[in-house]
């Protein structure tokens, strides 16, 4: 399984990921907060970016999760640079 080793947001809804393998790329969770529920809340920007980096991808304070393997999947779908804050 590929290691998330950094994470930040780029966009509602959108985050830039790397990786430890050094793949960086975006993942649009936007369309997850149409399925409703605990994903509804992730339209309000506070709460997208309350995020954690856990072992298995990307968690939220309610337990909503998306799994590592489909954020690696986005990520080299949709390739970005990494860039630092001055």
């Amino acid at each position: 399984m590929h290691e998330l080793t950094r994470a930040r947001v780029v966009a509602p809804g959108k985050l830039r990921l790397r990786f430890a393998d050094k793949t960086t790329g975006d993942a649009d969770l936007s369309p997850f907060c149409e399925f409703g529920g605990i994903w509804a809340r992730l339209a309000d920007p506070g709460y997208f970016a309350a995020f954690t980096i856990t072992p298995d991808g990307i968690t939220w304070p309610d337990g909503g999760q998306v799994r590592t393997p489909y954020l690696y999947h986005q990520a080299r779908r949709n390739p970005a640079r990494w860039w630092r804050h001055g």
